[in-house]
């Protein structure tokens, strides 16, 4: 205890998890009041129970619960403890602790693999699995075993049967000559929620090393408010009446490629904000219902919760009862419910791979993406184009700069065939414009495809004087052929008369 002490009071863990708490032959069992540590709730432990001995510590800030398992899945494994940590009233983590001999039979490693598959199948969100699982020939970087059907080649296949991501990868027991191997593992259900994983020295006479770690449970909101537009409510029949009021041929008379551009995408942009009403999004979002949820399922949250409140008022045993009644009956409904809505959503996956990603996404604790970068000076950017910049800059850095003194001349190449028109119709554009896909985003003009494809016929026009200098000046080379930019045309340009001055496609 004296090393366990030391180690609370430098490092301050929220959680600590112990395995082999009990000696071995030992005469004079051990008392809980031995075991407990200032400003954590008295631990939770299975120390009456034959075996080496199990303790959770959690933080006292934190609420816990003990988590029971029916008798028929922990049974028929001999050392195991789990426990509810109670974050904040919206957020808990299902914490187990784990220690099997490296002298366990058969029957007691099918009761873990057993125990483990039934924890998986509770669906808990936020899930840890550490502990003792003395399995030393498996691969963990693979998560295969050294032979095949053995007591370690079938816990391997147990754990990826439950998509458990084991997060250890360096070896966590060192005894004299023998080879260092991982016994003790981290295992969660979602990737990237484990970080900064250390390996400590081993407390008193162990040979085990001691794993420090960071879980990440609650997602972080990014206080940023951008504006975003509610293209689902929008006027476009007033947008298209504006867009088609508008003469382009005046409006780009004697304009560049780019100046063109400029002009149509600005008054585009001003339509969008005269007709599309917008909402700021970002910052802290409200809590909202699952999306499986309905009507009935509502009114029996609300149910449950009067019940509580009216428990908690009497605290009468009748209507704890009611609570009960009321609190299983929802538990009953909404595993129906999400049972359904997950179904369906594997079934259209196909059809509709935006909300099975989307829900998938919603199950996440961890966003994936680019983190908010420090400059050359320090100063930290989290918006896309500083972080662009910052990134650019750095590439820039690491460019291996070539000698520009001395270029080899090359041979005259042939021009070719020499592109004397090209051929681009409002009735190609106009088709295209019609197949957009208006559950997409946005692409890198900031356009979305609804907006395009409600305005393509006050814009096609337009579209056709500009999609004949986009061409011209981006795919049109002296080395290019002519067959060559009428494919391009096919897929999307269209077919339009129109003579093209030489002296263009020479430059």
């Amino acid at each position: 205890m004296p090393d366990i002490e030391r180690y609370v009071d430098e490092h301050e863990p929220d959680i600590i998890t112990l395995t082999e708490v009990k000696p071995k032959n030992c005469k004079v069992p051990l008392q809980e009041t031995e075991l407990r540590i200032e400003g954590y709730h008295p631990p939770v432990h299975n120390l009456d129970a034959e075996g080496r001995g199990i303790c959770i510590y959690v933080s006292s800030q934190f609420g816990l619960e003990l988590l029971k398992i029916d008798d028929e899945n922990s049974l028929n494994f001999n050392e195991s403890v789990w426990v509810k940590v109670i974050v904040d009233n919206r957020k808990t983590i299902v914490l187990g602790c784990v220690y099997r001999s490296p002298s366990s039979g058969n029957d007691n490693n099918r009761g873990l693999e057993k125990l483990l598959r039934h924890i998986s199948d509770m669906n808990f969100h936020d899930l840890i699995i550490v502990g003792d699982f003395n399995y030393p020939d498996i691969d963990w970087e693979n998560c295969v075993a050294d032979r095949e059907n053995s007591d370690s080649d079938l816990f391997a296949e147990c754990v990826k049967d439950c998509f458990l991501i084991q997060h250890v990868d360096e070896p966590t027991r060192y005894r004299g000559n023998q080879r260092p191997s991982i016994l003790d593992l981290v295992m969660t259900n979602e990737e990237n929620v484990i970080s900064d994983l250390q390996y400590h020295a081993p407390f008193g006479n162990s040979d085990h090393c001691c794993l420090a770690f960071e879980y990440k449970c609650i997602a972080e909101t990014k206080s940023t408010k951008t504006k975003k537009y509610k293209y689902d409510k929008g006027d476009y029949v007033g947008m298209r009446e504006n867009l088609s009021s508008i003469d382009w041929t005046e409006e780009l008379k004697d304009q560049t490629t780019q100046e063109a551009w400029d002009i149509f995408s600005g008054i585009l942009d001003t339509a969008m904000q005269t007709h599309i009403p917008t909402h700021t999004g970002g910052g802290i979002r409200k809590l909202k219902r699952q999306s499986y949820m309905d009507k009935q399922g509502m009114r029996l949250a609300k149910a449950k919760q009067r019940a509580w409140k009216r428990f908690t008022d009497t605290e009468d045993p009748h209507d704890y009862q009611k609570y009960c009644t009321a609190r299983n009956k929802l538990r009953s409904y909404t595993r129906e419910l999400r049972k359904n809505f997950e179904e369906e959503l594997a079934r259209d996956v196909k059809v509709n791979p935006k909300a099975f990603w989307k829900y998938a996404s919603s199950k996440l604790t961890v966003k994936s993406g680019v983190s908010d970068l420090k400059d050359s000076e320090g100063n930290l950017h989290g918006d896309d184009s500083s972080k662009a910049e910052i990134l650019n800059e750095f590439f820039c850095s690491v460019f291996t700069k070539e000698d520009v003194t001395h270029i080899p001349d090359l041979d005259d190449r042939s021009e070719g065939h020499e592109l004397l028109e090209t051929l681009i119709s409002e009735e190609m554009i106009m088709r295209h414009l019609q197949k957009l896909k208006i559950s997409k985003s946005s692409g890198p003009d900031s356009f979305h495809p609804r907006v395009l494809k409600e305005v393509a016929e006050a814009i096609t026009p337009h579209s056709t004087s500009y999609s004949e200098r986009v061409w011209i000046l981006d795919n049109c080379h002296p080395s290019g052929s002519k067959d060559k930019l009428h494919r391009y045309l096919r897929k999307g340009i269209g077919v339009h008369q129109a003579t093209i001055d030489q002296s263009v496609l020479r430059q």
